[in-house]
């Protein structure tokens, strides 16, 4: 499959399971309360963390080691990556009974909806590795499929759930969960064709060592990307948080393309970093993808001008300002998930997490001081401002690698 043929796979992968959710809005903006979206809001923020400790995310190793090994090792490496996280569920499941309470105080999420993401995060897990084997493997079909087969479970049960059970809420969760574990049973027994259950103690440490010093990396986007939900539930309101939360998923759509793209990108680009490709056959290779992002952003931003009256509900009015500020940081996030890509393959994670570590304090600082201003906009503005600020210092950090490895090649 050409490269123009395995973009378009993507972005319409991307597209389509982004747009059924988005279509889905709407409906679920009808039947759930402002209170009930804000819950679901801080559920897929515990989603996104319990996702970071299942697996302490060293699915990522298999993606950067591809290339390396051969066929069983690659094996091995998945049956291994799938031990490791089957050991932190188990030791996860006792220790968020513990703290429950203290889980509820925060989120407004019952011990019900804790166990329900728990175990949906676990078979996210999987998940993931699959479609990691399946983009490495270029079989672009299956992870087409996988993508949409997911989502269409997702929302397709969520939304006949809320329509016909009396607890929305209720409905909403265990729609979302089921479908994950439904299809990471599926995922598990695919994977089992080229999974080797069998322990091997370097790998299972290499693993640990890429994924572990990740977790901070991941914690703090979390921080950066969650820590929202939290501040306004706590100063604003569960109904502001939902408002809000609307308002991000609208303004935040094109990222997903940004997402996609980058999806295609990663094989492509340790391919060519394998092979000692230079800081200007990198940016060749960068820009047709940086274009791509930015025309669909502008696409994007017109469409919901012309179309703002069917998307937003009478409670979740379109709003400018925060449509515009969360939409322009959406477009540097994009932008920063391309240059992410050189510190997985330089295995500069430790780098990494610290810009994304301090880049989530400022962040956390700046929501608490913007959010208790300006309400919502503080906290749309405080997304702009961190993400600039990201994707500038990771380019430089980028091009400053390139220079660094230049001399040793000229010395």
């Amino acid at each position: 499959m050409n490269s123009s043929l395995k973009k378009i796979l993507y972005i319409g992968t991307e597209i389509v399971n982004k747009i059924v959710p988005f279509l889905a809005l709407p409906i679920f903006a009808n039947y759930l309360s402002k209170e009930e979206f804000g819950v679901v809001a801080n559920f897929n923020v515990l989603f996104f963390i319990f996702s970071i400790l299942v697996g302490l995310s060293t699915e990522g190793y298999l993606s950067t080691k591809f290339y390396y090994s051969s066929a069983t090792k690659r094996g091995l490496i998945i049956g291994n990556l799938i031990m490791v996280a089957t050991v932190t569920f188990v030791v996860l499941v006792p220790i968020l009974y513990l703290f429950s309470g203290l889980v509820f105080q925060y989120f407004n999420v019952d011990f019900l909806y804790l166990f329900f993401c728990i175990i949906a995060t676990y078979f996210s897990f999987i998940i993931r590795l699959y479609l990691i084997h399946c983009r490495f493997t270029e079989n672009h079909i299956a992870f087409f499929i996988s993508q949409f087969s997911l989502v269409a479970l997702n929302i397709g049960l969520s939304v006949v759930a809320v329509i016909y059970l009396e607890d929305k809420l209720f409905a909403r969760i265990a729609s979302l969960s089921f479908s994950y574990v439904a299809f990471g049973i599926i995922a598990l027994l695919l994977l089992s064709k080229f999974a080797i259950f069998k322990y091997n103690k370097i790998l299972s440490r290499k693993s640990l060592k890429f994924g572990v010093p990740l977790i901070p990396y991941q914690l703090a986007k979390w921080a950066r990307n969650g820590l929202d939900r939290i501040i306004i539930t706590n100063i604003i309101g569960i109904a502001a948080n939902g408002v809000y939360s609307y308002n991000f998923q609208i303004s935040n759509i094109p990222s997903y393309i940004g997402n996609s793209l980058n999806l295609e990108l990663t094989p492509k680009l340790f391919k060519a970093l394998k092979k000692g490709s230079d800081q200007k056959k990198m940016l060749k290779i960068l820009l047709p993808y940086i274009a791509i992002i930015t025309i669909a952003f502008l696409a994007y931003v017109v469409g919901v001008l012309v179309l703002k009256d069917y998307i937003f509900v009478k409670q979740f009015k379109f709003d400018a300002v925060a449509f515009s500020l969360i939409l322009f940081g959406s477009l540097f996030h994009s932008f920063a998930l391309l240059l992410n890509n050189f510190f997985f393959f330089w295995e500069k994670n430790i780098l990494l997490t610290r810009v994304t570590v301090i880049a989530s304090i400022s962040s956390a600082i700046l929501n608490f001081c913007f959010t208790s201003m300006w309400g919502i906009y503080g906290t749309c503005l405080t997304f702009l401002i961190v993400e600039v600020v990201i994707c500038i210092v990771l380019l430089y950090l980028v091009v400053k690698e390139f220079h660094h490895k230049q001399k040793e090649l000229n010395q």
